[in-house]
């Protein structure tokens, strides 16, 4: 049953973009909105697996035209149409089809996960041998004037987040 229901349809790649309620602000940038490219497998038999990367020039060197360009015209054509039910195999085969590329290999491992727990019936968390179906996460806390990030390290903590990260410095590298 896996082994049909791993044969790769399609790929799609979408880019999302979000604008966010408020600016994040670092010493080195500031973000208005989040973009992200969405990568969605579907199978022969209507299955479907998501992943995500997020493309950033300054950490992973990788745009939004260069993560689509290597999922669309490296990684599809070496799924579409083959059976992916071998995980190990067809994320080594990907690995190895380009260097680098760090977030566009892992949209496709992400959404090749998703498919495989999809493909068995359990949720992805259970998938990866996890026990629980929730995680914690932290927040990080935008570079503003001293007032506004109390206040928002205030309303983090009131809104359930235990960890905070907190944005110091300025664009010229002077400590505030």
């Amino acid at each position: 049953k896996v082994g049909n229901t791993m044969r790769i349809k399609s790929i799609s790649i979408n880019l999302l973009r979000i604008p966010l309620k408020k600016p994040f602000i670092s010493s080195v940038r500031r973000v208005e909105s989040t973009e992200d490219i969405v990568i969605e497998v579907e199978t022969a038999c209507g299955l479907r697996g998501y992943g995500v990367a997020t493309p950033s020039i300054r950490t992973s060197s990788e745009s939004i035209d260069s993560i689509i360009s290597v999922v669309g015209d490296v990684f599809a054509p070496k799924l579409v149409g083959n059976d992916v039910s071998n995980l190990e195999k067809t994320l080594t085969t990907i690995d190895h089809s380009i260097s680098a590329n760090a977030a566009a290999k892992a949209s496709i491992d992400i959404a090749l996960h998703d498919l495989s727990s999809k493909a068995v019936g359990v949720p992805l968390y259970r998938f990866l041998g996890g026990r629980h179906n929730k995680i914690t996460t932290g927040i990080s806390i935008s570079h503003n004037c001293l007032d506004e990030m109390i206040d928002d390290a205030c309303t983090a903590v009131s809104n359930g987040f235990t960890t905070l990260k907190i944005k110091l410095g300025s664009p010229q590298g002077i400590e505030d």
